[in-house]
């Protein structure tokens, strides 16, 4: 069970509501995202392999999923081996929301606040965007 979040922890994001033109001030709990959309990896990851993961859903502190990249440095026989912990997938999700919402990102056909507020929309290339997210701070592999 996640804990109910304070203002300051949570992903606050400002909204330009184009139908009213009104700026509408948003949160998003991102650990509460992040434990729920990251349980596809271990199934689903595109680009970078997930070798091993705890949902961390007892606990949040617990949460951590291992991937390896298998196109390091464009050496087909050297990979590059990542650790994500519950922090990097917050900041993850919090930079994918802010993509998304800014126009910057186009992926999984999330465009608006309500696509991002139904999980069911956050399929495996949305959340594989949130793993290159968490670990280059960018979607580098398209």
């Amino acid at each position: 069970m996640v804990k109910e979040m304070t203002e300051e922890e949570m992903m606050t994001q400002k909204v330009r509501d184009t139908d009213n033109l009104t700026e509408v001030k948003l949160s998003f709990n991102t650990t509460y995202i992040a434990l729920e959309v990251f349980q596809n990896l271990p199934e689903a990851s595109i680009n970078l392999i997930c070798t091993g993961w705890k949902y961390g859903d007892k606990d949040p502190k617990e949460f951590k999923f291992d991937f390896v990249d298998m196109e390091y440095d464009g050496e087909p026989n050297r990979s590059k081996r990542y650790t994500i912990d519950i922090k990097k997938a917050e900041k993850g999700v919090a930079m994918v929301i802010e993509q998304i919402l800014s126009g910057k990102l186009f992926v999984g056909g999330l465009r608006t606040v309500n696509d991002l507020m139904d999980l069911g929309n956050w399929d495996a290339e949305v959340v594989d965007a949130c793993v290159q997210c968490a670990i280059f701070g960018e979607v580098i592999y398209g």
